[in-house]
Order: structure tokens, then C-alpha cells, then sequence
């Protein structure tokens, strides 16, 4: 499968650096490569966001054009790209029935938790739009038997309203640190 095409930043500016986190597999591929402006480069190598600290390599100049700040190249499993978006944007807590907290069945549990808790009826319509997306398509299948076509689907529909997400956040502290 491609990778994931994910914008984790609001920020504007050209990248001028970039990161990678390498698998410890013995082929030590990349399971994403971030591009950073010089702010949020510094925020990467101080803060554990992402799972780990980093280390940023500038860009050579005729690269820094090609990518804005923020632009992630996620090569990760659907299931671990999907949890990302559970951490760092897509926050809800989990159901409590009958005044009992009971724990998530699958992602596309908690997927349909989070659209129904911040964006069904209300919150912006493009996110839920692709959130809307997103959760017709997982729902098709049980999870673990879905095509990579349908997983495909559902993670440029996620990343569409990740990028939403950041881009309209208020000029406040942001649940993502990074930003």
C-alpha cells in the first residue's frame, strides 16, 4: 500500500527539515517521514510526539519548496496509523452504559464514538463529512477484513479531516503539543 499522505501541522511555512521514524525490523524501513519548518523541527527533537524523539536532517535547498511544514508520509499498518489519530486528535472517552465504562470492541467503535460525541449534528461539517466517509466504509466490513482498497479509503478520509482539524484550530493550546 502507498503511504498515507497526513498534514499534522497548521503551520504554512516550506519544510526545511525532516525526520524519520525507522522500524526495528532488520530492514529498518521508514514507518513515516515528517517535514518541518525550523520551529516545529526544534518541537520535534525535544518532545516524545509520534512515540519517540528525533532527529532532524535539513532539507537541501531545492527540496524546500516541494513539501509545507507538517506534512507526513505515514507508511505505518492501517490499525497504527489509525490509533494515531485516536491520540492526537480524534479524543473521546470510552462508552459508559448504565453508568459503566466499558472499553472500545475495535477502531471502528471508537471511530463512530468520536463522530457521534463531536461532530454528528454539530462541529464542522467538512470533518464530519469525511468522518462520515470514513465510518460508511469501515462499517462494511469486521475489523482485520477489510481490502486495502476499503483501508485505503478510510485513512485519506481521516487524514482529509486531521488536516481540516488542524487548520481551523483556534489560536489556543492545541490537544496535539506539536502544533
Amino acid at each position: 500500500m502507498p503511504p498515507t499522505l497526513r498534514r499534522v501541522t497548521r503551520c504554512p511555512e516550506p519544510a526545511t527539515h525532516t525526520t524519520a521514524r525507522y522500524s526495528n525490523h532488520k530492514a529498518r524501513r521508514a514507518e513515516y517521514v515528517i517535514y518541518a519548518c525550523e520551529r516545529h523541527g526544534r518541537s520535534l527533537t525535544t518532545s516524545r510526539n509520534f512515540g519517540c524523539r528525533h532527529n532532524l536532517l535539513p532539507l537541501a535547498d531545492d527540496d524546500q519548496q516541494q513539501r509545507e511544514c507538517g506534512t507526513m508520509l505515514d507508511h505505518r499498518p492501517a490499525e497504527k496509523i489509525i490509533a494515531d489519530h485516536f491520540r492526537l486528535w480524534l479524543i473521546a472517552g470510552e462508552p459508559v452504559v448504565d453508568g459503566e465504562v466499558l472499553p472500545w470492541r475495535d477502531w471502528a467503535h471508537r471511530l463512530r464514538g468520536n463522530y457521534e460525541a463531536d461532530y454528528l449534528g454539530h462541529g464542522d461539517p467538512e470533518i464530519a463529512a469525511h468522518l462520515d466517509l470514513a465510518l460508511a466504509v469501515a462499517e462494511r466490513a469486521q475489523v482485520g477484513e477489510h481490502t486495502q482498497e476499503q483501508l485505503a479509503t478510510v485513512l485519506d478520509a481521516l487524514a482529509a479531516a486531521e488536516h481540516l482539524f488542524f487548520r481551523d484550530l483556534p489560536d489556543r493550546r492545541p490537544r496535539s503539543l506539536w502544533l
